[in-house]
């Protein structure tokens, strides 16, 4: 496992004129100079040797993002899949903003675009009544895996010019803020070959863990735990490096998403109030508290160390040094 100790390139990258105005891409607390170490190291994971199959990333600690990527050379090579997990802001749309201006096609995908439909969540949380971690959205098994899969599959598929598919995406500001998945109308387009795919997600990686150990966490969590049996081969199996972004304290998650609802409220989406996002988030807090020490000690569910890079962030959302 590597810590991100390479800020000095870091501070060689911000000497260079950032892109200029890109709104919404670069997370707020987040520095230009931060994106360009994590470009340039997600460029270098990539293989300059051919490949018939596409690699993966990502990041783990507390929110995932997946990247895959495949060598520039040859028109008929499968995309690399960097993985990133952290609890922060999902900042893979940043990097993929700086793959494509450096003339790379990538994607961009979030587990969140995964989620149940919110006729599917209600579905759900009727069928654990008073499971407060299968309410909402959020936590495994609130997730359509087979969807997810199908879409990771195509996407991988796209090794050639002219090839096209739509990519889902999910609206957080539907229903006051509960989410639904956005209509396949409105779902971004990509356009192969692709060099690389960016998956992101707070629970990337994430290993189950014996029942006892995580009902001491929270009792509620057990079906959870069991629900995440699945997710190595719906997600983590398709991801070749990982960006573990790690956080001393899972409660700076609430200021993260208010933020975020904040923004959200501010551009004229319906969100959720400020009380409600507290709630939103206790739901996810059981999760952190029970599976990070095991990410962070560990890296993430099949992850290996030489495709694994680890940033420590402080509330902020800035690196340690």
């Amino acid at each position: 496992m590597r810590s991100c100790h390479a800020w000095t390139t870091a501070r060689r990258l911000r000497r260079r004129a950032p892109p200029r105005r890109h709104p919404r891409r670069l997370a707020r607390g987040t520095s230009t100079a931060s994106y360009a170490a994590v470009h340039w190291w997600t460029g270098s994971a990539i293989p300059k040797r051919r490949s018939p199959t596409p690699s993966a990333g990502g990041f783990a600690a507390g929110l995932t993002w997946r990247a895959s990527s495949a060598s520039t050379s040859s028109s008929c090579r499968r995309p690399r899949r960097p993985g990133f997990t952290s609890s922060t802001s999902p900042s893979s749309s940043a990097l993929d903003y700086l793959f494509q201006v450096a003339g790379r096609k990538s994607a961009t995908l979030s587990i969140d675009d995964f989620y149940l439909t919110a006729k599917e969540q209600n579905e759900l949380r009727d069928r654990y009544p008073g499971n407060a971690l299968l309410e909402l959205r959020g936590n495994a098994g609130s997730h359509n895996l087979q969807f997810s899969v199908e879409t990771l599959e195509s996407l991988m598929k796209l090794t050639k010019e002219g090839i096209k598919m739509k990519v889902p995406r999910y609206d957080k500001s539907a229903f006051g803020g509960r989410g639904d998945r956005a209509d396949p109308s409105v779902w971004p387009e990509v356009e192969g070959p692709l060099e690389v795919v960016f998956f992101e997600g707070w629970m990337l990686g994430f290993k189950p863990l014996p029942n006892e150990v995580v009902k001491a966490v929270d009792p509620q969590l057990e079906v959870v735990n069991n629900n995440l049996e699945a997710y190595y081969d719906a997600w983590d199996r398709f991801i070749d490096s990982w960006i573990v972004i790690k956080i001393r304290e899972p409660s700076s998650v609430y200021q993260w998403r208010l933020q975020a609802e904040i923004a959200m409220r501010a551009d004229g989406k319906p969100g959720m109030s400020d009380e409600e996002v507290m709630d939103f988030v206790s739901r996810y807090l059981p999760a952190y508290h029970a599976y990070l020490p095991k990410l962070y000690k560990e890296g993430p569910n099949g992850s290996k160390p030489d495709h694994l890079l680890v940033i420590d962030i402080d509330e902020g959302r800035n690196p340690r040094s």
